[in-house]
Formats: C-alpha cells, sequence, structure tokens
C-alpha cells in the first residue's frame, strides 16, 4: 500500500505549537485535517466531486495530556458568554467562500454552515476566540492554507495519524 492509499485511509491530526494567549486551563490548539476519500465511505454519503486535498474538520483547544477541552451544554466549563453557534455561523460572511472551500461538510445534504455551527459549539467557544468566531475561523483557514507548512513532514510539530478515519472532535 502506497502513501497516498495509507493516507487515504487516515485522520491527519496535527498538533499546532500555538499556545493559549489569555492563560486558558487548555494548552494548545489540535489542528485536525480530514482526508475526503477515506472520509467518505461509503462515496454515496458524500457530496461529489470530492475535494483532492485535506480539509479542515477543526481547531479544538485541547489539555495537556491530549484529551479535547469539553465544551457541550453543562460540561461548557470554558468560557462565560461565548458568542452562541448561530451567531456565530452568521459572522461568517466575509470568508464564506474560503471556508466552503477548505472546512466543507462532506455529508451529503448536509449544509456547510451546519458543520461549522458544530465546530464553534464544541471547540470554538473554549478557545481564546469565544467572543470572536470570525477571528476563529479566520484563523483556522489560515493555519491550515499556510504555505510555509507541510503536514507531511510537521516541520518540528506533532503529528499523530489515526487509523478511525474521524479523530475525537
Amino acid at each position: 500500500m502506497g502513501i497516498k492509499q495509507f493516507i487515504g485511509y487516515s485522520l491527519l491530526v496535527l498538533a499546532s505549537l500555538v499556545v493559549s494567549a489569555q492563560g486558558s486551563d487548555f494548552e494548545f490548539y489540535k489542528l485536525s485535517l480530514i482526508w475526503p476519500s477515506s472520509a467518505c465511505y461509503p462515496l454515496s454519503n458524500c457530496t461529489t466531486p470530492l475535494p483532492t486535498f485535506f480539509t479542515i474538520h477543526g481547531l479544538w483547544p485541547t489539555f495537556a495530556n491530549d484529551t479535547a477541552v469539553p465544551a457541550y451544554g453543562p460540561n461548557n466549563r470554558c468560557n462565560a458568554n461565548p458568542v452562541g453557534p448561530d451567531a456565530a455561523v452568521a459572522k461568517l460572511t466575509p470568508i464564506k467562500d474560503r471556508l466552503n472551500e477548505r472546512w466543507p461538510n462532506l455529508r451529503a445534504g448536509v449544509e456547510n454552515s451546519v458543520f461549522w455551527r458544530h465546530e464553534w459549539q464544541k471547540h470554538g467557544i473554549c478557545s481564546d476566540y469565544y467572543k470572536d468566531p470570525l477571528s476563529y475561523f479566520n484563523d483556522t483557514l489560515n493555519l491550515a492554507t499556510s504555505t510555509t507548512f507541510d503536514p507531511f513532514k510537521g516541520d518540528g510539530q506533532t503529528v499523530e495519524v489515526t487509523s478511525d478515519g474521524m479523530g475525537n472532535g
């Protein structure tokens, strides 16, 4: 099996070295990327044509022990009064074209905004950006599309490949 096939059946999760600027309880952000052909099996469950590049799954505030910060409902111990998920998605209009390309919902019949809402509700409200969803999504886009960052080399960053095709977020 070649490297493309191996990666095609894996989710590449990259731990960024972006450290919380505001001293929150989490230790680092984890940038999660998806290889579309591995996440879309069977293909009939996904939109077509599939992107031929890694797409964004999310940017996840993560504790030092590599577990995601919990954010749902009563478990949201992160930040008081974060921007709500519907309001967060409404603020994304200036970058919507880039989000549609790089951060798509690969599941057929489900709008991209549903995925963005989920990622904000699960991870964004626990980030340093809890009052600024536009910056959270835009900075994630910039990190994921950086030309100086090579996900196959890791550039000194932690690279973890998991075989479940979905990761933990």
